[in-house]
């Protein structure tokens, strides 16, 4: 018989999230996480007959389960774990590495008011990743994004959940990153390649999934994710040249906005707790962007002047790179 609950709700600092890459048995207490949520779909399919005004039953395909999580950026350790890492890694790894990773666990940890350690635990296994995002703006924290596609998912309600103690809390990474510590480079890292003036910029990678089922089988036989694809997106205040004189041709005296130039795109993000620009602490390089689309000039009445463009990378300088490569330390 239902019950009145004992906890009247819960609030995030009562819910934590553990990761882990059983390929390599490393697991991680994910730290400065924002938000994490999943989901679960069963497909379903009515069936009715003739010569009956009610529906006469359903059936069901295997489970498919989602799990998302969004985390102010930190440190290397969270993306190493999804690129087959075994924690904070100390070389660069690339989104090419987390394609043939489908081994990661998640698990969303619950405390009922009053209880130190888990008394719920949300679990998702056989995980491969769908999507990865990394946001740059101003006036906010940078962030970091991923969803994941698994198949099996069990939520423990008692003395069997996989994790009996509470995450260990990071009070050495800096709680987020502001935008003032991003720098963005085209074409190389040299003080002439910077840009400025930049508003906003984004780094989407979309894993193209494929669902193995079958027959005899309740459960999905897994899920892998094929070859990504990586797309920049990013908006600037009008001033001076830039970034026309970075994405296009000149052509004669003016820049052909129908022949866009091809840069490799580097940012590299810098610890807020020490002097400006002096300390990295996370490197990414995009492959062989060029420019997809785009907004060259938009202006408007008492505001200011803007560009928008998309690119996207056309191939690996790195072999199997994915054309996306991450470092916690500098990158060629």
């Amino acid at each position: 018989m239902a019950t009145n609950p004992t906890d009247v709700a819960w609030l995030g600092h009562r819910l934590g999230v553990f990761v882990q890459n059983t390929g390599g048995t490393t697991e991680v207490w994910c730290d400065r996480v924002q938000e994490a949520d999943s989901s679960v779909n069963l497909p379903t399919e009515d069936y009715w007959e003739l010569g009956n005004l009610s529906k006469v039953g359903v059936t069901q395909a295997p489970a498919e389960y989602r799990f998302t999580m969004r985390t102010n950026l930190h440190s290397n350790e969270l993306d190493s774990i999804l690129a087959g890492g075994t924690g904070s890694p100390v070389a660069q790894f690339t989104v090419g590495d987390m394609v043939a990773n489908t081994n990661v666990r998640a698990n969303i940890v619950a405390r009922k008011i009053g209880d130190t350690n888990p008394s719920y635990e949300w679990q998702y296994e056989g995980n491969t990743i769908s999507e990865l995002t990394y946001e740059f703006v101003i006036n906010g924290a940078c962030t970091m994004a991923c969803t994941l596609e698994g198949k099996t998912g069990t939520v423990y309600t008692s003395g069997s959940l996989t994790h009996t103690t509470w995450g260990t809390m990071n009070t050495v990474d800096p709680g987020g990153i502001n935008g003032k510590d991003a720098r963005i480079f085209f074409g190389g890292v040299a003080a002439g390649n910077r840009e400025y003036r930049l508003q906003r910029f984004a780094i989407r990678v979309q894993f193209p999934v494929q669902t193995v089922r079958e027959l005899g089988n309740r459960s999905l036989v897994g899920k892998l994710a094929d070859v990504p694809t990586v797309t920049l997106e990013f908006d600037i205040l009008a001033a001076d040249q830039q970034p026309i004189n970075e994405l296009f041709t000149l052509s004669g005296t003016g820049y052909d906005l129908g022949q866009p130039a091809t840069k490799d795109v580097y940012i590299i993000v810098y610890d807020p707790t020490a002097a400006e620009a002096v300390t990295p602490i996370k490197y990414f390089k995009a492959e062989n962007a060029i420019v997809t689309a785009g907004t060259p000039i938009r202006g408007q009445v008492r505001a200011l002047s803007t560009m928008r463009y998309t690119m996207t990378t056309q191939k690996a300088t790195v072999a199997n790179s994915g054309t996306l490569i991450i470092s916690p330390s500098s990158i060629a």
